[in-house]
């Protein structure tokens, strides 16, 4: 029986020696450190860096988990070494994104080296079994580590659900191979990747979650907890039926488990130390339609995939969380190979996004892309420049 270890902070207060007595907690409950780690042993320690926001948004990994992890890989397990890495979103760079987080230096402090896998050489690898991919490119380092240890940021999903231990692997592709699957075949491709490469520790950071529009634009919400455990499939179920979901509502979940790669039936988990109902908060979920948004925001959708609907609804999320929609009278958005038009775009900015939708480029600003990742930095740009030029000249005018 697959068993997780959950332990809740009941302090109001939580500083690094709270969250280290916490992950120590929840290795011992599960027979302590060296249970997966031996003297000697290269342990490469991946936290979630999607990209840098200060850890109260809930958005990466907090820095002093990654820290405490470290720091008892080394002391008490007499790791060898302790490497930490990640790669964050597309086009961005993890030397960046890992000390602009805090991360880094958590690492650093704690006795880790920290590289950059996105520098990284790539391997490319074999995946028996595999059902959208039969093989695939990771870091050298990552292949060449005695151990591995995913330490990732409880938090909804457009796509997934959640993002938890199985969709970490995620954040271990450079970005030609990752932005390959990010639609429906998403969640094949995450227990593809769990094929080839599996981790010997799961230590969630459920300290703040985030809830409503993840794993980038949603809401923190306060959980206090830690969820460790060695089956990364075990600990996404505890994790999700934590957040209010049944686990098998999780696509991942259910074919890892029916595949065999983990147990993803709640029944046959051994939950240890806190209870699942002393931790449990339903908590908004993600939701990736566009339509309705915003009334500012006029869209126009037809045939379009879950693909370009999360990279438009992550442009929408981002505009709006940034006060950017308020400073514009209308802004349009077009995606899909189908699209209807009971009359012509309206909106004072037009983005047409995604390859499908490509046809209607000449009404608008044209995102390219299947799916189209930049919407999520070159259109946000292109808002930010017109609001700052349709500000510069209402001051002209003035």
């Amino acid at each position: 029986m697959a068993r997780v270890a959950v332990v809740k902070n009941e302090g109001q207060a939580i500083g690094y020696g709270d969250i280290r007595e916490m992950v120590k907690r929840s290795i011992d409950l599960l027979g302590g450190v060296r249970e997966f780690i031996n003297p000697g042993e290269r342990v490469f320690v991946k936290p979630n860096t999607l990209f840098p926001r200060a850890p109260e948004f809930a958005v990466t990994t907090h820095p002093t988990v990654v820290q405490a992890v470290v720091d008892i890989a080394l002391k008490e397990g007499k790791a060898g070494k302790v490497i930490v890495s990640d790669i964050p979103r597309l086009k961005l760079m993890a030397r960046d994104v890992l000390k602009e987080t805090g991360i880094e230096a958590a690492a650093n402090e704690a006795g880790a080296e920290v590289t950059y896998i996105d520098e990284d050489p790539q391997v490319e690898v074999e995946i028996p079994g595999g059902v959208v991919m039969s093989r695939t490119l990771l870091p050298k380092t990552v292949l060449s580590v005695d151990k591995i240890i995913y330490i990732p940021k409880l938090k909804t999903h457009y796509i997934t659900k959640i993002t938890a231990a199985v969709k970490s692997a995620h954040g271990l592709q450079v970005d030609e191979e990752r932005k390959k699957f990010h639609r429906e075949d998403l969640h094949h491709k995450l227990v593809d990747l769990l094929r080839v490469i599996k981790p010997h520790l799961c230590v969630v950071d459920a300290l703040t979650v985030m809830e409503g529009q993840g794993p980038a634009f949603g809401n923190p919400v306060r959980f206090d907890t830690i969820v460790t455990g060695f089956d990364p499939v075990a600990v996404d179920s505890v994790c999700a039926s934590m957040m209010g979901f049944d686990p098998f509502e999780i696509p991942t979940i259910r074919i890892a488990h029916q595949g065999g790669l983990g147990q993803g039936e709640l029944q046959r988990i051994d939950v240890v130390g806190n209870s699942l109902e002393e931790v449990t908060k339903r908590i908004r979920r993600a939701d990736h339609n566009i339509e309705g948004v915003h009334p500012k925001i006029e869209t126009f959708v037809g045939g379009t995939c879950v693909g370009c609907l999360t990279s438009s609804r992550g442009f929408i999320d981002a505009i709006t969380a940034r006060g950017l929609i308020d400073k514009l009278d209308k802004l349009s958005v077009v995606t899909g190979l189908d699209v209807n038009f009971g009359h012509e775009p309206t909106g004072e900015m037009v983005f047409v996004l995604g390859d499908c939708a490509e046809k209607y480029r000449d009404k608008g600003i044209f995102i390219p892309g299947c799916i189209p990742f930049d919407s999520w930095t070159v259109a946000i740009r292109k808002v930010e420049e017109f609001v700052e030029k349709k500000e510069e000249r209402g001051k002209a005018v003035e």
